[in-house]
């Protein structure tokens, strides 16, 4: 992503009426790390609020990673919405942490409702204090839900328990977010990560003897690779045309050596991390996506796959399983730890008539989830929640961090007790 500039005060005069129309429907969202498919949402969000009011962006730093080296034109650039970096503080006991700049400018844009992204004291301590401090709406939005905090730490279960009870609604980007609203008694809507899928043509070619499999992702353990050699090698016992394509940064040597033991090194091509416009023409030249991944809180790239006419066969523990598959309709949500049951799946989207069935209507699933559409729903979303006449719209002179978490624990003190179920 292009570095976001500073934030700065706007200067033009508008008129009492205007200003107070911006206070009351000003949005800000606060994420620790932004990420390509993260900017064209909330640039969408922007095009569909329209002259509601304004939306801004607040990040600390970008989100590209050893295994994630996007490059500037893959990142994108928010156009919409306005862009504002504010750099985390030093990694004290490992984890990012406001500076003393995020509520000085919180306080200059007076939001009606802050946006915190991910559990990350960047976004808690800033986002949501100042919320509570200003009686503003502060929502959350999240992947995680009662099935993928099992993957969590003891402690980061513990601040992911307050902070959904302590925010005011949930947008929800998987299922299982959307689950943890209902648990948390927080309105909320299921808004999942989302793609154009206008940038990606479906591939129309029917293949006569489909084989060529891909699967998108770091070479990681939690990716699940050696569990999709295992079903892969399964396959080839009973279909020794099959090849299979993994496309992602990590761990090369391992992997090599993971298929060699398996005896399928000669039918597996590693390549490495590809921008999207490459990724875009492997998924064309490919038959199958599959996705093995032992824990995936989404998984953007089964969307891509989609968007381009694969048929799926996706982990159940990767939160995008549970939105793209429609079970025997356009590919099969799968336990990768069954190496029979994942073996089977492959060879049934292998299938030359149900390979061109799944493939269209994976296709029409795709854009049912397309980015603007979701956009559109959350805006609309977000306008009915502004409607509730709890949150205040009038802007307090140097709100206290002190009175914000003092508000924040009576609220923690209030769900915990009164409102929130025992789970």
């Amino acid at each position: 992503m292009s570095s976001s500039p500073p934030c700065t005060k706007s200067d033009p005069a508008i008129s009492p009426q205007v200003a107070e129309r911006e206070i009351r429907l000003d949005i800000v969202v606060i994420m620790r790390s932004m990420v390509p498919y993260w900017i064209e949402f909330l640039d969408s969000i922007a095009v569909a609020w329209g002259n509601r009011g304004k939306i801004t962006i607040i990040s600390g730093e970008v989100g590209v990673d050893s295994l994630h080296p996007w490059d500037t034109e893959s990142q994108g650039t928010i156009k919409v919405a306005e862009g504002c970096n504010i750099p985390t503080s030093n990694g004290r006991f490992g984890t990012a942490w406001p500076g003393s700049e995020m509520w000085k400018t919180l306080n200059r844009l007076s939001p009606s409702i802050v946006i915190i992204h991910e559990y990350s004291p960047y976004v808690v301590l800033s986002g949501l204090i100042w919320a509570k401090a200003n009686r503003r709406a502060c929502i959350l939005t999240s992947d995680v839900g009662p099935v993928q905090r099992q993957q969590l730490t003891f402690l980061q279960r513990i601040v992911h328990y307050f902070v959904n009870i302590s925010v005011d609604g949930m947008l929800a980007r998987t299922q299982d977010a959307f689950v943890q609203s209902r648990i948390s008694k927080k309105t909320g809507i299921l808004a999942p990560h989302a793609i154009n899928t206008q940038s990606y043509t479906r591939n129309i070619e029917r293949k006569n003897a489909p084989k060529r499999i891909i699967q998108v992702g770091s070479l990681i353990p939690r990716k699940g690779v050696d569990l999709l050699f295992k079903a892969f090698a399964e396959a080839r016992r009973s279909r020794n045309d099959l090849e299979l394509v993994l496309v992602g940064s990590g761990d090369f040597e391992g992997t090599r050596r993971m298929a060699e033991e398996l005896a399928i090194a000669d039918f597996v091509t590693l390549l490495d991390f590809l921008q999207p416009k490459i990724l875009l023409a492997e998924y064309s030249r490919s038959d199958v996506f599959v996705l093995a991944s032992r824990f995936d809180s989404y998984g953007v790239v089964v969307h891509e796959a989609a968007s381009v006419g694969l048929p799926l066969v996706v982990s159940k523990f990767a939160g995008a399983s549970s939105t793209l598959i429609v079970q025997g309709k356009n590919g099969f949500q799968i336990d990768p730890n069954d190496t029979s049951a994942f073996s089977d799946a492959i060879l049934r989207c292998l299938d030359s008539d149900l390979n061109w069935e799944f493939s269209k209507n994976s296709r029409e699933i795709a854009e049912k989830f397309d980015v603007q559409s979701i956009a559109s729903d959350t805006a609309l979303w977000l306008e009915q929640f502004l409607k509730t006449p709890q949150f205040s719209t009038e802007h307090k002179h140097n709100p206290s961090f002190v009175v914000g978490c003092w508000n924040l624990v009576v609220a923690i003190f209030c769900a915990q007790f009164k409102d929130a179920p025992k789970s």
